[in-house]
């Protein structure tokens, strides 16, 4: 930030080791800093970009809730739900469709990520299981597939 504080880095979340920092919520309007390195004193050649995107929320979701979606090739659905600090929460995103191999991420209500999974629920299903919830306020969940596949998915919350 305009501080010189770091707010969010990425080293393997892209293709193969790329890094990519996607769904960054910035906290406020100012001027930031985008640093690159290599890890371990590794240099070479790079491509650095950044995008702007309009969020499009699915829908809203309570403790309890589950709902089924379909994912297109290549893109991400998010969900929302009102956290309190200290709630325990399980998050599954079921694939029904056997092609898809589902991906979830939890995003905090102040922009950072807290937690991802690929394959906990088995079978190449995702699941963030009993995380407790650091703060008060409106969580996002990304649900998307790993590897750009497309298929229909169930997504459940349970809570407190």
């Amino acid at each position: 930030d305009s501080s010189n504080v770091m707010l969010v880095e990425n080293d393997d979340g892209g293709e193969g080791f790329n890094a990519l920092i996607a769904d960054y919520a910035l906290p406020a309007e100012g001027v930031y800093r985008i640093v690159a390195s290599g890890t371990a004193g590794t240099s070479g050649g790079y491509e650095l970009s950044l995008e702007q995107e309009e969020l499009v929320i699915e829908g809203a979701l309570a403790y309890g809730d589950a709902v089924k979606a379909t994912l297109d090739s290549g893109s991400r659905h998010y969900w929302t739900f009102e956290g309190e600090e200290g709630d325990v929460v399980t998050i599954s995103m079921i694939a029904i469709d056997e092609e898809l191999d589902t991906y979830l991420e939890l995003l905090a209500p102040s922009a950072g990520q807290l937690a991802s999974d690929d394959d906990s629920a088995g079978d190449f299903n995702a699941e963030i299981s009993e995380f407790e919830l650091p703060e008060s306020g409106v969580y996002r969940i990304v649900a998307r597939s790993y590897g750009g596949g497309s298929g229909e998915y169930e997504l459940t919350l349970t809570g407190p």
